[in-house]
């Protein structure tokens, strides 16, 4: 995927002093499988949470539980790759279905405590926006500058309910609904801190698109931002 850097070292936003930093979304990022007995109603949870409007929330389609005869409709290796960056850095013991992630590792996270968790989730550090332009996707970030670059990525995902039957496996029999379902997620570029803007293609009709920084492989969330289609 194509991305150019336009503009380094401007400033896009700016708080006046005194004033409070503005709150950035929570990101809740769950790995999910049609084979997996507890996923349909972590899915209905997730349709919940994503009805916040400060939560950014995507699933991502995993493999986990192909070899109980099913394979995922929506399961990508990158996404299973994604998530066992997190389970490397910490973030869990062993991969595993459904996996809540919040504004990335390595905090371990129940899924009965999901609620206390967004309700007490800190404010992103930096600032990003991310917005439709013609055929293209505008991306902006600020913040600190950074020791260690942080790494962007780009999601692409369909937004809002989906439904897929499923023919066989543990869940043969039934209609799972899925909720803003990751489609790609690619590794843009890396960022230092300060201002910085590029453009990049827009994903395919239809699609949403969230950008995510990251301090690490499987590390926390800096900033997120959300396009829709």
């Amino acid at each position: 995927m194509l991305i150019s850097p336009l503009i380094a070292g401007l400033v896009f936003f700016t708080v006046p002093d005194g004033a409070p930093a503005q709150r950035g979304p929570v990101v809740v990022e769950m790995f999910t499988s049609q084979g997996c007995p507890a996923c349909p109603d972590a899915n209905v949870l997730l349709g919940e949470i994503a009805g916040r409007h400060d939560v950014i929330a995507i699933a991502y389609g995993v493999g986990h539980m192909d070899a109980f005869g099913w394979a995922d409709t929506y399961a990508r290796p990158e996404f299973g790759d994604r998530q066992k960056a997190y389970v490397a850095a910490g973030e869990a013991s062993r991969v595993f279905t459904p996996h809540f992630v919040i504004n990335g590792g390595p905090e371990r996270v129940r899924r009965s405590e999901i609620d206390d968790h967004l309700d007490a989730a800190e404010p992103l550090a930096a600032i990003a926006r991310i917005e439709h332009e013609d055929e293209e996707l505008s991306i902006r970030i600020t913040g600190p500058q950074r020791e260690t670059p942080a790494e962007v990525w780009l999601v692409s995902y369909e937004p809002g309910p989906s439904l897929v039957a499923i023919d066989s496996g543990r869940n043969a029999g039934l209609e799972i609904t899925h909720h803003n379902m990751a489609v790609s997620i690619h590794r843009l570029d890396d960022w230092a801190g300060g201002a910085y803007e590029a453009r990049t293609e827009a994903p395919g009709e239809g699609l949403g698109s969230v950008l995510l920084v990251q301090a690490s492989e499987g590390g926390p969330l800096l900033a997120a931002a959300r396009a829709e289609p």
